[in-house]
């Protein structure tokens, strides 16, 4: 008999360690996530001096957890003529659990002017582990 409880506590023991080590497990998730900017007729800068372009937007590691991440920037009408500026990506075709959005769609830029722009994405609180990369085109007419 005392072998049977004992066999029992250790059973709810080892029971008890694992239900910690996946719930810590758990907590401490992340995933990294980045995204390459093609740019068509304008420019792309992380400064507003347009010295420094954006080639590759990187949010780095990020917790599990809904939140929003935010990466500002500047685009430069480079052409003669005002520029309308609109973007697209690919990311719906990688998940449905991260959402993104760009204030610019349809933005007039006057010749040789830029504006200052956030690109901003929203993790859902049940995204999965992994690795998600998508491509964020921004072009003008």
């Amino acid at each position: 008999m005392q072998r049977e409880i004992k066999t029992f506590i250790l059973v709810i023991a080892v029971m008890l360690l694992l239900t910690v080590g996946v719930n810590a497990i758990i907590v401490n998730w992340s995933a990294p996530v980045g995204i390459v900017v093609q740019a068509t007729l304008i420019g792309v800068y992380w400064d507003s001096g347009g010295s420094d372009p954006v080639e590759r937007i990187d949010f780095g590691t990020v917790t599990k957890g809904a939140q929003t991440l935010y990466d500002y920037m500047y685009i430069k009408n480079e052409g003669t003529g005002t520029a309308y500026v609109y973007w697209t990506s690919t990311l719906s075709s990688v998940t449905d659990k991260i959402t993104e959005s760009w204030f610019t769609n349809g933005t007039g830029i006057s010749a040789g002017s830029y504006i200052h722009e956030d690109y901003r994405i929203t993790l859902d609180q049940d995204i999965p582990v992994g690795t998600y990369n998508w491509t964020l085109s921004v072009w003008a007419t």
